[in-house]
């Protein structure tokens, strides 16, 4: 559910922030883990000031993403610079993620 999550708001940034015309969503998986990379043709941006890029009412933003992927002990790398798009991959564990690292269902419905 997070992957999922995750690989929308980075589409929905790309059409939305990057004015990307071309989007190429590639996931697989490993023996241990989820992957996915997400391509976009937009304007880009400098990865090394993520700080600066907020989070919104309607999605969680990339820091919130950064944060998400680590508290799965997973792995995300962004590769983007001004003018030439954005390539952002991530690793997510299959199991045991979410005990070893205190994360829990954010989808879960509570009774």
């Amino acid at each position: 559910m997070t992957l999922f999550r995750i690989v929308r708001e980075l589409a929905n940034n790309a059409v939305k922030h990057a004015r990307a015309q071309k989007l190429e969503i590639r996931l697989w998986e490993k023996d241990d883990a989820f992957c996915g990379q997400i391509s976009d043709d937009g304007i880009g941006f400098d990865p090394a000031n993520m700080s600066g890029i907020r989070t919104d009412s309607q999605g969680f933003g990339l820091v919130t993403i950064s944060s998400q992927v680590a508290q799965f002990g997973g792995d995300i790398e962004i590769d983007s610079e001004a003018g030439r798009g954005t390539i952002v991959r991530i690793r997510l564990p299959k199991q045991g993620g979410e005990a070893k690292y205190g994360a829990t269902d954010q989808g879960a419905a509570t009774r």
